[in-house]
């Protein structure tokens, strides 16, 4: 029942996460909500109420292409604390955790938990440096999917490998002794169905596949 998430705004290989099998959770650009904070003292990333509106199948095995609502759906998490402090370059340690909440009304799912988990490896945000600058956060887990979910789309609680989240910070606001606060606007999380093998060799280039959200104008 566990899947690999990865957080990412960069496109490094779309084909390949076009060709797999996959769940994705979906904003409107513009419109993510939320913050992504540190507190500038060692302590974790915080991501709290990332909005999610959309879910849909891609190349699943039952209702490919079938977008559900997802009303008040958030994404919210917390990683280790902090190993690297930057700006331009933060790093935290994994652990924490995440949890995706909402209602999926197709699906008779109310305020449900349609996905949670931990992060391991080292999460980071490069690209932190300016006022109002874009950035990236970047990490790699794993999680568990709704098993009404994912049987919708014609999946088991077993066929995910990893996820891969996409969160495009827009603002980002410098505080005291290295503290930040950023702004999503535009977020996408893909749950994804690679051979085992597949992820040995994708390695850094998981973040590519964040693209895939970008790829159809909600």
């Amino acid at each position: 029942m566990k899947k690999w998430l990865c957080v990412a705004v960069l496109a490094l290989c779309p084909s390949l996460a076009l060709a797999l099998p996959s769940i994705i959770f979906d904003t409107t650009p513009g419109g993510a909500g939320g913050t992504l904070t540190y507190d500038g003292a060692g302590g974790p990333a915080v991501g709290t109420n990332i909005q999610f509106v959309n879910i849909e199948g891609v190349d699943s095995p039952a209702n490919s292409g079938v977008v559900l609502a997802c009303v008040d759906c958030v994404l919210n998490f917390t990683t280790g604390a902090n190993l690297v402090e930057g700006p331009p370059q933060y790093t935290w340690a994994g652990g924490g955790s995440f949890v995706l909440t909402g209602d999926v009304p197709a699906l008779g799912l109310d305020d449900a938990v349609l996905l949670s988990g931990s992060f391991t490896g080292t999460p980071n945000t490069p690209g932190l440096a300016a006022a109002g600058a874009s950035a990236l956060f970047l990490a790699i887990g794993t999680d568990v999917k709704n098993a009404d979910l994912a049987g919708f789309y014609g999946f088991t609680s077993n066929d995910f490998v990893f996820a891969n989240t996409e969160i495009a910070l827009n603002t980002f606001t410098p505080g005291a002794d290295g503290a930040f606060s950023a702004v999503p606007n535009q977020a996408d999380l893909i749950n994804a169905v690679p051979e085992p093998a597949t992820l040995l060799l994708l390695g850094s280039g998981l973040a590519g596949l964040a693209w895939i959200g970008r790829r159809r104008p909600w």
